[in-house]
This record gives C-alpha cells, structure tokens and sequence, in this order.
C-alpha cells in the first residue's frame, strides 16, 4: 500500500533492493572496501564510481592487456548504495575487458554486487545491472596476421593467455614446387597433447601450382575445377581457449612448397577460468 499523506519519509519501507546498515548488525565504523576483478587484452582506464549514503566515491585506474585476472581493492565508508563500472578509453569493444566487483568486509567477500563485459559506452551498474558470465554473449569480432613462414614450414598461431576465441574463417595460400606429389591441406585445432579437430581440403594439390584454401563457418566443401581455390566448412560453435594452436596440416608437404600469409577472422571473449 502507499504511504498516507504526512507519514515521514523515515517510516516508510523501501522497495529498493538497497543494502543498508539498518539491515544488518554491524557496529557503526565497520570497514568495508570493493574488490574490483578485472580481465583484460587491451590497456585500459577503469572508473568506479559510486555513493554511499554520507558521500560519493570515485576511484581510477588502468589494466594491463595480458588477458590475466588483476585485482584491485578500495576503501569505502558505507556500503554501496549506487556503484558504475566503466571504461574511459575508446574503441573497446565487447569481449576485449571482463569486470567483477564485490563487497568485502574484514578482507572476505559478502556480496558479489556485478559482473560482465565493459565497453566503450557501456558500463555496468549495480543494484540494477545485469550479472553475465565472462563466456556468455557474441565478442568482439578480429582478424588475425599469421606470418608467412618458410618454405616448408606450416601456418602456425597459438590462442594467447586469457582468451577465448571461435574461429569464423581461416584463409591461406600455397604454392607447390615441381615435385611430383600430391597434398592435401588441412586445418588443425589442437593442444599440447590431443587434436581438436583436423578439416582436411577438398581436394589434393599437385605439382607447380598455386591455391587458395578458405574454411568457413557456412561454407560448402567445393574445389573451383580450376585449381585455383578451395572452400570447406567448419563447425558453427566450436570455442578454443588459452593455449590452443590453430596450423595448417599438409599431407605430402616438400621442402619448396611455400605456404603465404594466413588470415584468421574470429570471435574473441575472455577465458576467466584460465
């Protein structure tokens, strides 16, 4: 029911989900700080801001880019009535920082008050925010270089520390000396000891010949007929994490056959478990 006309303000009951001191039975000038858990692969400046109810606070910073959990402690006087989490840096995009915070007490979490990804333009807020986990939602969406090698030497990336990433495509091109054989190109996902996953071409390469290799999310298992390019599938949600290898496989490889620059297009989020 609402409040009658007259009644003061002290008397009536929020519906806020507000954590105030009257709830609980701590002794007044009981010590309280934020714990601030960040996860990031690009340098980054953090705002936490916030109020309690005798002050604002503002607290500011900036993360490493290692991919790697960093943690951060501020005092407060109160508990949180209001709290933001944001980045003041531009071009972040979703799937680049991972933020938790929590309220501790004598050093011990109480309350876990928000978790998710920040962006340029987007930052979390707490009691009404979202709490998401670091591996829920789309990332952000790169293309990565991979160094053309020498010749007879496969294309070779390693997913860095801390991420997470699904590989949309994946492109290169090889050109085959004047030996006589006949390769058949692969894609491999493994780790140090198990393959993932090998998705072999669509078809075998001969002697003196340049081809372009394409697998794709959606794409069909197609050979042009003119020796020239070849597409494959691959799977829609397969997720590698931190320390996983992504190298073509090459059947039959010589020493003068020489693989180019490889692209990779992929969808990066955090890895908070590595």
């Amino acid at each position: 029911m609402p409040p009658k006309l007259g009644t003061a303000p002290s008397t009536i009951d929020s519906a806020m989900p507000f954590l105030h001191r009257k709830q609980l039975d701590f002794q007044e000038g009981k010590a309280f700080d934020l714990q601030v858990d960040i996860w990031a692969s690009v340098a980054t400046t953090i705002r936490v801001t916030g109020m309690t109810k005798s002050e604002s606070f503002e607290f500011k910073f900036t993360s490493g880019s290692g991919g790697v959990l960093e943690q951060f402690f501020f005092g407060i006087s109160d508990i949180p009535i209001f709290l933001c989490v944001r980045t003041d840096s531009g071009g972040r995009e979703r799937g680049t920082i991972y933020a938790e915070t929590a309220l501790r007490s004598a050093g011990a979490i109480v309350y876990n008050l928000l978790g998710g990804y920040i962006t340029t333009g987007k930052g979390l807020s707490w009691p009404y925010g979202l709490q998401e986990h670091s591996n829920q939602g789309r990332g952000s969406f790169r293309q990565i270089d991979i160094t053309d090698p020498a010749a007879g030497v496969e294309l070779t990336t390693t997913i860095p520390a801390g991420q997470l990433w699904r590989v949309h495509a994946f492109r290169g091109t090889l050109v085959t000396d004047s030996t006589a054989a006949n390769r058949l190109p692969g894609l491999k996902f493994d780790t140090s000891s198990d393959d993932v996953g090998i998705f072999p071409a669509a078809a075998v390469q001969t002697a003196s010949l340049t081809v372009e290799y394409i697998w794709g999310i959606g794409l069909a298992n197609l050979n042009d007929g003119l020796a020239s390019r070849q597409t494959m599938p691959l799977p829609a949600d397969l997720w590698l994490n931190t320390a996983q290898v992504i190298a073509t496989v090459t059947t039959n490889i010589v020493a003068g056959d020489n693989w180019g620059e490889g692209n990779l297009w992929i969808e990066q989020l955090l890895d908070t478990q590595a």
